[in-house]
């Protein structure tokens, strides 16, 4: 049996955590002694670290792997993480997320007994922060810390591209896998139902049964820009006055996007609804999913809309374009272009047998991207090294 340990740096659920979850709840118990381990940020009732231990899934919460730079707590996090190791013993380390897969790396190189380490990012975090300097501390770290990794495994080929052309690491050493959702437990409310509870969490502020619906699903980070979101909905409300938006998720630019939907006057179109938990199971409310980020690797999100049968508008951004084929099952338009994002859902909206072709289509596609056949990659991974 080969002991896998995943590092990830917070709990709170996003991309990489669900990542996580999907592995460390499906591979083969009889084959796998798993432990998954994260940092404080996100450890609450609705995190990653409480939701495995649901599952009967070994945990460790390191107290010291923390998302903000600083060089103290930076020494003691891989003190930490390599104690982890020489306790553990695993044959495998995955890391997930930047700051766990270069503190990580290092650390799990310098154990007593050196496993297999393997580095899985959906999207670098060079290409994320706003701040220049940031960027080139964090691109400077992935450079150093590929020397201590055997297997880099990215989502896209788009991440594959640019990780080569940042000389990230050797090309041999990439993978390219693609997420995968379990299709099998993936469960969504009706849409009569879904609607029906949205409308009681918007305290009956907001009529939904009668309406076209444009959600979505995303944390109020810099990189999902829903401003863009917003200014969306504010343009497609000056065609059609049937619409409404719902917006599953929180984060700290909330505040932020609740002043722009007071200032634009959309308070009676837009329903923030909240962290939900899974959001997916309320997507039929939805008529159309809107992903309009400006950084991503391979949205999760996406394959669960495509799971649900949904039109999909995004933008052309990173690895979305190898998911959402322009024309084929959903719609493209450039970053921060809340008039071109319109303009595709109105389309579909006046457009009910494109709306149905693309979601033919979208359940057709999404058996390329199941859990099953992401497994099933990782295990030849585990076992070939």
């Amino acid at each position: 049996m080969k002991r896998i340990l995943y590092i990830i740096t917070q709990s709170e659920f996003g991309g990489a955590q669900r990542f996580v979850f999907n592995m460390a709840t499906n591979l083969d118990k009889n084959k796998y002694d798993v432990m998954v381990a994260a940092g404080p940020q996100g450890d609450s009732e609705n995190g990653l670290l409480h939701a495995l231990g649901k599952e009967g899934i070994k945990t460790r919460r390191l107290k010291h792997l923390k998302r903000a730079i600083g060089c103290a707590e930076e020494y003691r996090a891989y003190h930490e993480i390599k104690d982890l190791v020489n306790e553990f013993q695993p044959d495998i380390v995955q890391l997930g997320s930047s700051k766990a897969g270069i503190i990580g790396s290092i650390a799990a190189y310098h154990a007593q007994k050196k496993p297999l380490i393997i580095y899985r990012i959906g999207g670098f975090a060079f290409n994320d922060e706003p701040s220049w300097f940031k960027r080139k501390i964090y691109l400077w770290a992935e450079c150093f810390a590929q020397y201590y990794r055997d297997i880099l495994v990215l989502n896209s080929e788009y991440e594959q591209n640019m990780a080569v052309k940042k000389g990230l690491p050797q090309p041999e050493k990439i993978q390219v896998v693609p997420n995968g959702v379990d299709l099998k437990n993936l469960k969504f409310f009706n849409q009569e139902t879904a609607r029906d509870v949205l409308e009681r969490l918007a305290g009956g502020k907001l009529a939904l049964q009668d309406r076209k619906i444009v959600g979505t699903a995303a944390h109020f980070y810099p990189a999902k820009d829903i401003p863009t979101f917003v200014r969306t909905a504010k343009e497609v409300t000056l065609q059609r006055n049937d619409t409404s938006f719902v917006i599953i998720g929180d984060g700290y630019e909330k505040e932020e996007v609740v002043r722009l939907i007071e200032k634009l006057k959309l308070q009676d179109r837009i329903f923030l609804a909240g962290s939900i938990t899974p959001a997916s199971q309320y997507f039929k409310a939805f008529d159309i999913f809107l992903l309009t980020s400006t950084k991503e690797g391979s949205p999760w999100t996406i394959l669960e809309a495509m799971a649900a049968g949904l039109p999909v508008v995004a933008t052309r951004v990173a690895g979305v374009p190898e998911v959402v084929r322009d024309q084929k099952n959903g719609l493209l338009a450039p970053l921060k272009s809340p008039k071109l994002l319109a303009k595709k859902i109105v389309e579909i909206l006046d457009n009910p047998e494109l709306a149905e072709k693309f979601s033919r289509q979208n359940l057709k596609d999404i058996e390329k991207y199941t859990v099953e056949k992401m497994i099933a990659r990782f295990e030849e991974l585990y076992n070939e090294n």
